[in-house]
């Protein structure tokens, strides 16, 4: 990698329960190849939630679309997953991504 004036990089990202972790940590290190990756298990300050965000314009026409910048509609949501493993809360959230489209 090509010398920059740079001191040092922090990149930082999130695998939400719903997430398969492996693929968001596939993402991180081809993001920023080099150094050293540290790994926290965190919850969410209401517990682990679904996150998306959809298209402000797209929903303005009534359509629904995921958004591929930052004007965008936050939707958080907790899924009701029983018994409580990621596996089960990604099964339900497949489900409810599915139905809406």
């Amino acid at each position: 990698m090509a010398k920059l004036p740079i001191h040092w990089i922090e990149a930082r990202t999130y695998a939400h329960a719903t997430e398969d972790e492996a693929r968001v940590s596939a993402a991180l290190a081809f993001a920023l190849p080099e150094g050293e990756s540290v790994r926290e298990v965190l919850e969410g300050h209401f517990g682990n939630v679904l996150d998306f965000r959809l298209d402000k314009q797209a929903a303005f026409l009534e359509r629904w679309a995921l958004a591929k910048d930052s004007d965008a509609i936050d939707v958080r949501l907790k899924l009701v997953a029983y018994p409580a493993k990621p596996e089960i809360a990604r099964r339900v959230a497949r489900s409810i991504l599915e139905g809406a489209v």
